[in-house]
């Protein structure tokens, strides 16, 4: 069985019908966790949470809510792709924590996707479908190719901007 994981939420930017009709032309043997499902919170994609619902049902995909860090750290490290659908959430913490981990990132093109993600328009069912399935026929091998992410650590930058800021008050 493999293991994909996506963080969604159900608003506008994630690119649901997408996700959707990708998750219609999964095999049998790869499972969809999709994580960070809550409430909707733009109307417009409420008809795609209901589908969503209905490929849970008859399982398809694993919805769960939030998860902390932890947990959500816990399963990142038992995936085999980690799968971000917006485009603009810049390199995204969940992608630098995925490739940190070398566990394979398919991820939706924004021209910000850190080196070792594996890129898709957005909106194209058919690049997904087709990246998804070539990570995980060569898994291994994508695992091998990742490159971890040098991610300076800013809390010393941050806490002095913090500190700069209330010394002009």
């Amino acid at each position: 069985m493999r293991i994909i994981l996506c963080y969604i939420v159900l608003r506008n930017g994630f690119f649901i019908e997408t996700l959707i009709d990708f998750l219609k032309t999964l095999d049998m043997d790869t499972g969809v966790i999709l994580s960070g499902i809550g409430e909707v919170e733009d109307e417009e994609v409420t008809n795609q949470h209901a589908q969503l619902r209905q490929l849970e049902d008859k399982g398809v995909v694993l919805a769960v809510n939030d998860l902390d860090h932890d947990q959500f750290m816990t399963l990142l490290e038992k995936t085999d792709i980690f799968l971000r659908t917006p485009v603009s959430d810049g390199s995204s913490s969940s992608v630098l924590e995925a490739l940190a981990q070398k566990v394979p990132v398919v991820a939706s093109s924004n021209n910000t996707r850190p080196d070792s993600v594996i890129t898709y328009e957005a909106n194209c069912v058919d690049d997904l479908e087709s990246k998804i399935k070539d990570v995980l026929s060569r898994l291994k091998e994508y695992r091998k190719q990742i490159i971890r992410p040098i991610v300076k650590d800013t809390v010393e930058d941050e806490v002095m901007l913090l500190v700069n800021r209330f010394k002009r008050n």
